[in-house]
């Protein structure tokens, strides 16, 4: 599969890093500005026009991962510094390759960064990559407790007359987070769906917890739309990860108005 810059949704690695370091909590206030001067760099980075995260004032991280804040996550990213978010990602699976058996190609998080470059990689621009699988794999990780599963494709291998020739052996691949946070963050989720980005996604009878991005192709082209989500129903739980490459050629680029939609026929066809 290909890697793209994965935008938006790398604010969950980014949030895992900051509650797992324990400097920040779901309630911590941090800076929510309009713009945010990068360092080193006349360049500054904005929040979405006419988005919640607007003003000069300040905002918790359950809320700033809920509207999805740029310039909160680039600040946040900065304090936990690169060392913190490259580890924390790599935890996840970036920078290690996938194969179920297929080999998929590898999510990167950089090395050698600079302190704009950090900003910029905390909200998984920069030269930051991620397949569907790897993000598939993130929010998976954070409804299972904390634990990232080797992926596979096939399940079990039977004869003509159905008796178990081969079956996949489960096993975990890393810890990427304590339960603890696993828990938070599956909560927060659930933040994005009921009173931010993902309202898409909003599903009567089901629990959804998700992220969107809208992440820049560096192109000419349209940025690409990102959905992951976790859908649960009766002890029943779906973990998914959409993105459409350049929007689909759609000239105004949303996540939660192109990824949602297919995210929740999907969770629909699982669940309804």
């Amino acid at each position: 599969t290909t890697s793209l810059p994965p935008g938006s949704t790398f604010k969950l690695v980014v949030a895992a890093a900051a509650l797992e370091s324990g400097k920040f909590t779901e309630d911590s206030l941090l800076p929510a500005p309009a713009s945010l001067k990068l360092p080193l760099s006349n360049n500054r980075m904005h929040n979405w026009q006419n988005g919640p995260c607007t003003s000069s004032g300040k905002i918790t991280l359950r809320q700033a991962l809920a509207v999805s804040c740029n310039t909160t996550f680039a600040w946040l990213g900065m304090q936990l510094g690169a060392d913190a978010l490259r580890a924390q990602a790599e935890k996840f699976g970036f920078n290690s390759s996938f194969s179920v058996p297929m080999n998929s190609s590898t999510s990167v998080f950089p090395t050698e960064l600079d302190g704009a470059q950090t900003a910029l990689s905390s909200i998984g621009q920069f030269e930051v990559r991620a397949t569907a699988l790897q993000m598939a794999a993130v929010v998976a990780a954070i409804n299972n407790g904390g634990k990232l599963m080797t992926p596979y494709l096939v399940d079990k291998v039977l004869t003509s007359d159905l008796a178990v020739l081969d079956q996949t052996q489960k096993s975990v691949k890393s810890v990427a987070m304590s339960p603890t946070v696993a828990r938070l963050l599956s909560s927060m989720m659930k933040t994005v769906v009921n009173s931010g980005t993902a309202y898409t996604v909003r599903i009567p009878g089901v629990e959804v917890g998700a992220k969107t991005g809208t992440a820049d192709s560096g192109t000419d082209k349209s940025a690409h739309a990102w959905m992951v989500a976790n859908a649960t129903k009766g002890g029943k739980t779906i973990s998914i990860a959409v993105v459409v490459e350049n929007g689909g050629g759609a000239a105004e680029v949303s996540g939660n108005r192109i990824a949602g939609p297919i995210v929740a026929k999907i969770i629909k066809q699982a669940f309804l």
